[in-house]
């Protein structure tokens, strides 16, 4: 992350050119610049001016959330939001959440399923089929999470 959009741009147009597969997370200071970055090869555009914006405005509007959130995050111990792939090759594919380790491993819960350019789908019901390339939103214990995609992908290409 450098100073200024300029210098972080001129960084994204180089990373993009180097490597095309490579995903680019850009640091923009004026929201009006976030489409210049990805038209210049961005994945993500971060503004920090406006997420601590919204985060004042959490802080005004839902106090008890933003204070939950903040305490799992630092607990060594706690709970965390985490990503599962379902890697082509799983043994579940073709399966519904219940058949498969997401509906049986303790202590973690799927709170949303991503599939690619499909958008999320929050609170899947333990009915939901899970195919390729989509991507589990889980709420667990990091240990368990980890076993959690181990037991999804046993034998599976990531």
């Amino acid at each position: 992350m450098l100073p200024d959009d300029k210098e972080n741009l001129f960084s994204v147009l180089s990373a993009r050119g180097l490597n095309r597969g490579v995903r680019i997370v850009a640091k923009c200071a004026e929201d009006q610049s976030a489409e210049k970055f990805m038209r210049a090869g961005a994945d993500i555009v971060v503004a920090p001016n406006r997420i601590g914006g919204l985060r004042l405005a959490s802080e005004m509007l839902r106090p008890t959330v933003v204070s939950f959130l903040d305490t799992m995050v630092r607990d060594p111990e706690g709970y965390r939001f985490e990503e599962a792939l379902v890697a082509e090759g799983s043994p579940y594919l073709g399966k519904s959440i219940r058949q498969s380790p997401l509906g049986t491993t303790p202590g973690v819960r799927v709170v949303a399923l991503a599939a690619a350019d499909k958008g999320h789908r929050y609170n899947p019901s333990e009915e939901t089929v899970l195919s390729a390339g989509q991507r589990l939103v889980v709420l667990g214990r990091s240990a368990e999470v980890e076993s959690l995609r181990q037991a999804v992908n046993q034998g599976a290409r990531e």
